[in-house]
């Protein structure tokens, strides 16, 4: 798994004209408020995506349209500097980005992790590969980013322990979306609300898969602990108990 430039891993954008037209469709459809023309040009990436979010692509087009100017200044620079990262900057950051994938290859090599967590919730990945795309550039920014179901962008300098867990853990929240998307069809939840608790019901699944007690922490607003501890109590209660059952239980007790 070399690693590659993000750009290049995720919409195949290889040069400076091909981030042009991204940008350029991407103003013309907020500039009109219609997504078509920039959803039609990429659409089987995007379908990808779809298949990660609670909602379509489509409506969070939609939602950028005031940051149209603020997006066109960044599509800006990208296009500048593009063939100046080639050039001056990737060079420098492949062998360390590098040095990281083969740690994570080995690390996983010979565990089925997909496999693990289809057996333990009774649910299908949907693609025949996933994949980690490393990056150098979001380091103090948000990290384990999806990139559609079947793909992470990763911050290269994480902690290396660290990484190996939330690898797991992003296999768990993308095999588990489906649920996420039937309880948000319920009408019942706001999308926060179901997003912590399907970033929870991730994390205690992937407790069972680590068999860890010390799992990494997440944001207290998430109550990470109460909800593990719950969901435990829960599945010790009913040892048939579905993720969507653990899900809509979770999230009515937790309430507040």
């Amino acid at each position: 798994m070399p690693p590659l430039p993000c750009s290049s891993r995720y919409l195949s954008l290889g040069s400076r004209e091909a981030i042009a037209e991204y940008f350029g469709l991407l103003d013309q459809s907020l500039c009109a408020a219609d997504p078509g023309p920039f959803l039609s040009r990429y659409r089987s990436a995007f379908e990808n995506l779809d298949q990660w979010t609670f909602h379509g692509v489509d409506r969070w087009l939609l939602s950028l349209v005031p940051y149209r100017e603020a997006i066109a200044r960044l599509g800006a620079v990208y296009e500048r500097n593009f063939e100046r990262y080639q050039r001056d900057v990737w060079p420098r950051e492949r062998p360390a980005l590098e040095e990281v994938a083969a740690f994570i290859n080995g690390h996983y090599a010979g565990r089925d992790v997909i496999a693990h967590w289809e057996s333990l919730t009774g649910l299908t990945w949907k693609f025949d590969r996933y994949e980690i795309v490393l990056c150098a550039a979001i380091k103090g920014g948000p990290n384990a980013n999806s990139l559609g179901y079947e793909r992470n962008l990763f911050y290269g300098g994480s902690d290396r322990v660290w990484m190996t867990q939330f690898v797991s853990h992003e296999v768990g929240t993308h095999i588990l979306v489906d649920i996420g998307s039937e309880v948000m069809a319920l009408g019942r939840y706001d999308y926060d609300y179901v997003y912590r608790a399907l970033e929870n019901l991730a994390r205690f699944y992937n407790g069972i898969i680590l068999g860890s007690e010390k799992l990494y922490p997440m944001p207290a607003d998430y109550r990470a602990d109460e909800f593990r501890a719950l969901c435990a109590r829960l599945l010790a209660e009913r040892p048939g108990a579905t993720p969507r059952d653990l899900l809509t239980e979770a999230l009515d007790r937790t309430r507040s």
